[in-house]
Parts: structure tokens; C-alpha cells; sequence
């Protein structure tokens, strides 16, 4: 007759196996429904522990669960640029500014004005200048002073001076042009000044005469270019002012209507050129 003590042995050992699951049925019930308090704090010791392993919110938690396992790798940091700079154009540079006119010697000689104070020429750079030398007592000079007062108002662009050589100083030439103001009627923008000695020898350099009247013809440089002995017919002047580059009103309006027949975007101001 077979022994039935392993089969008894197995059904202790399955009933002993039962009572820790029966345990935690109970506590859970019991738990569950706050029958129990201590049953209920197990549950919510287990409930808490579960939710810290699963991060809370039902997550795992990042990070490595077991040891020597992989951590997660870190999160990408998105490119960041730079803010834009402003435009900058290293190889383009700021408009030069123009230099100033040179000045030349007779830019720079030495004049008195009719209050005997000394003076120079400076503001005359960059354009030409014709220039008398004359005299109260001098006929001829008188009439010449009337021919460059007329030609001044016309050609705006040169620079005229007249240079007294009297002897009687600066106050006799202003007396005498205060009594004759019939020889100025346009009052024109001819400058009186007293011939010095530093510009009389600026001039004989040129030309030695002594006689007067003398015209001298004077580059935007400042530098002599003709000196013209006598009087002088206007005819003959004005040809030498177009060698210097001076023109009239009239003129420079009939040459600009002529650039404009001819290419009208080239003239500024042009509706051509304002609709480029």
C-alpha cells in the first residue's frame, strides 16, 4: 500500500503558501475600505512607493534602474545663434571730404585794406582773379576802374581787385572814392586794396614795368599768368577771362541748354534725370 505522507507534506506546503496571499487580500480589503487602520497605512505605504517608482505621474523615472545600466542620454540643447549684426560694409569708406583750394603767392601775399589793416587773399582759392593797379591821378586808370567794375557784376565767378599804388596812402584813396561814386554805379563787388611792396614785387617778377594801368590776370592757383600794360579794350578782357575759365550768367544758361538738347539725363535737374 503506497505511502500518502508526500502527498500530505505537498498540501501543507501549499496551504502555508496561501496564507501570505490570503494576508494581503485581507489587508487590501481591509485597507481599501478603512476598516482597518493599519491595514490602510500598509496600502498607502505601497501605493506612495509605487508612484515614486514610476515618477508620479505613471512615468518611469529617467536614470539608471539597475547599477551598471546605461543613463538615458542628456537632452539635445537646441542651436543657439547669435544675434544678427548690423549691416556692415568694411570695404566701402565715407566720402572723402574735398581738400581746400591751394593757395598761391598772390593768395597769400600781403595787402592792406583801405583802413591800412593788413589782409590776404585767401578766400579768393580756387577761383581766378584780375587784378588793377591804378592810381587817383591816373586818367587812363580811372577809365580802366570803370570798365572792371562793369565786367565784375557780369562774371560772378572771378575775384576782382583793385590795387592803389598812390603814394598819399590809404585815407586820400578812400576820400577819393567816397567823392566818386559815378565811377562805381553798379556798386560792384570790385575789392580796393593798397598795393604793398611784397605784391608789387610779385608782379614785376612777371613784368617789370613801372607804368600804369596794369591788369594781372590771376590762376585759381594764385599764380600769375599775364600782365597786361595800358589800358585794356573789354573785347580783350573778356577773351582772357574765358582763357581763365570765367563765364556769365547768359553763358553758363546757354550751356546748359545745349547739354540738355543733347543728353537731357546728363543735365542735374532734368526730368530725365529725375525719373532714373
Amino acid at each position: 500500500m503506497p505511502s500518502s505522507q508526500p502527498t500530505s507534506h505537498r498540501s501543507v506546503i501549499v496551504r502555508i503558501l496561501a496564507i501570505p496571499t490570503a494576508l494581503v487580500a485581507i489587508v487590501a480589503v481591509m485597507g481599501g475600505t478603512g476598516a482597518c487602520p493599519l491595514c490602510s497605512g500598509l496600502c498607502s505605504s505601497v501605493t506612495s512607493g509605487f508612484e515614486a517608482f514610476r515618477g508620479g505621474d505613471g512615468a518611469a523615472v529617467a536614470g539608471p534602474l539597475v547599477q551598471g545600466s546605461p543613463a538615458s542620454p542628456p537632452a539635445s540643447t537646441p542651436d543657439v545663434k547669435p544675434p544678427a549684426s548690423p549691416d556692415v560694409k568694411p570695404n566701402v569708406k565715407p566720402d572723402a571730404t574735398p581738400a581746400a583750394p591751394t593757395l598761391g603767392p598772390m593768395h597769400a601775399a600781403i595787402y592792406r585794406d583801405l583802413d591800412n589793416k593788413v589782409v590776404d587773399l585767401a578766400d579768393a582759392a580756387g577761383k581766378p582773379m584780375i587784378i588793377e593797379l591804378w592810381a587817383t591821378w591816373c586818367g587812363p586808370c580811372v577809365k580802366q576802374r570803370a570798365v572792371m567794375h562793369r565786367l565784375s557784376t557780369e562774371y560772378e565767378d572771378g575775384v576782382f581787385v583793385a590795387l592803389s599804388v598812390d603814394e598819399k596812402g590809404a585815407q586820400h584813396v578812400k576820400s577819393w572814392i567816397t567823392k566818386n561814386r559815378a565811377t562805381n554805379p553798379h556798386e560792384s563787388k570790385v575789392r580796393d586794396l593798397m598795393a604793398t611792396p611784397e605784391v608789387r614785387a610779385l608782379i614785376s617778377r612777371r613784368n617789370s614795368a613801372g607804368t600804369i594801368p596794369q591788369v594781372i590776370y590771376v590762376s585759381r592757383k594764385g599764380e600769375i599768368l599775364d600782365v597786361s600794360v595800358g589800358g585794356q579794350a573789354e573785347p580783350f578782357m573778356r577773351a582772357m577771362f574765358k582763357n581763365l575759365g570765367l563765364k556769365t550768367a547768359d553763358q553758363k544758361a546757354a550751356d546748359q541748354k545745349k547739354a540738355e538738347s543733347k543728353d537731357p539725363a546728363a543735365v542735374p535737374g532734368s526730368k530725365d534725370q529725375a525719373a532714373h
